[in-house]
C-alpha cells in the first residue's frame, strides 16, 4: 500500500513524540516547542522543531531517539553510520521496512534497470542516506 509523503510525516513525528511511547529526545523537544500529537501535518510544519544540534546525536544514548514502543516491542532494528560526507559520522537506526524501502528497493530497481544480473550475492559499498 502506498502512503502518501504528508500522511508518513504525521505517523512517525506522533509516534516519536508520543508521551507513551515515543523517543524521549523527541518528547522533550516537542515539549520545549508547544507541539502535541496530530499538531505536524505535512513537511513544511516540521520546521515548528526548528533546527536540530548535531551535538546532541553524540551527547545522548541512541536509545533516546528511537522510539520507546519499538524498544519494548523487539522491533528488529538496523543499526547504520553515515560515511561522515558533511561531517562527523552519524548513527541512524532503521526498521526493517524501512530499510528495505530506503535502501534495498531502489537499489534492486536501478540494478535491474543498469543490467546487473538477478540472482547473485552483490555488497554494496556507497553513499547512504
Amino acid at each position: 500500500m502506498i502512503v502518501s509523503f504528508d500522511r508518513r510525516i504525521r505517523e512517525i513525528v506522533d509516534g516519536h513524540i508520543d508521551p507513551r511511547g515515543g523517543s524521549p529526545y523527541w518528547i522533550e523537544r516537542a515539549r520545549e516547542r508547544a507541539i502535541k500529537p496530530g499538531d505536524i501535518r505535512n513537511r513544511e510544519d516540521l520546521a515548528r522543531f526548528g533546527l536540530m544540534d548535531g551535538a546532541m546525536l553524540e551527547k545522548r544514548p541512541l536509545e533516546d531517539f528511537i522510539p520507546r514502543r519499538l524498544l519494548s516491542d523487539r522491533t528488529p532494528l538496523i543499526l547504520a553510520e553515515t560515511g561522515g560526507t558533511l561531517g562527523k559520522n552519524r548513527r541512524t537506526v532503521y526498521t526493517d521496512g524501512e530499510f528495505q524501502t530506503a535502501f534495498i528497493d531502489p537499489w534492486g530497481r536501478a540494478a535491474r534497470a543498469s543490467g546487473v544480473p538477478d540472482g547473485l550475492s552483490w555488497l554494496y559499498v556507497g553513499p547512504g542516506a
